[in-house]
């Protein structure tokens, strides 16, 4: 999922992952996962995806570093949904 630069700080992307969260919360799904450039790449536009889901209550919890090159690790983002 992405929204296209210029249309970023509007609330469009807090609104589409609210609006994700919400659905699958109701189909009693228990975690959400995302992936993105691992913070010790120090690549603005990606400090700026992170910062984004740890505000929508996101944590950082795995780095892959196996399958990808040195360059290009990925870091893993989990949200859990409390039961309702």
């Amino acid at each position: 999922m992405d929204v296209d630069p210029t249309h970023h700080r509007r609330g469009v992307g807090s609104a589409l992952v609210h609006a994700l969260c919400e659905s699958i919360g109701d189909d009693g799904i228990k975690f959400l996962f995302v992936a993105t450039l691992h913070p010790s790449v120090a690549y603005e536009p990606y400090q700026r995806t992170r910062s984004f889901y740890e505000k929508l209550g996101f944590v950082y919890v795995l780095a892959e570093h196996g399958f990808v090159p040195e360059t290009n690790p990925i870091a893993y983002y989990l949200k859990v949904f409390e039961p309702s």
